[in-house]
């Protein structure tokens, strides 16, 4: 016979990470916005060169690939 689970636990999920896994996580990703690099560059060319909106829209698009590297 197969052990059966009782039916009052909850059903299992993934790990969480650890806070310090986070934390550390946190600290680089800030790394990585804070530094200046070809980013800003292309970032200031655009809003100084198209206006504001431009610029707007050239973070967004940075913003997007920030979100790629966190991935």
């Amino acid at each position: 016979m197969r052990a059966r689970k009782p039916a009052h636990l909850p059903p299992t999920s993934p790990p969480m990470p650890h806070l310090t896994s986070l934390i550390g996580f946190a600290l680089v990703s800030l790394g990585l916005v804070l530094t200046p690099g070809p980013n800003m560059i292309y970032l200031i060319s655009r809003s100084i060169t198209q206006g504001p909106a431009a610029g707007i829209v050239s973070l967004g698009g940075v913003a997007l690939g920030f979100v790629f590297y966190m991935l």
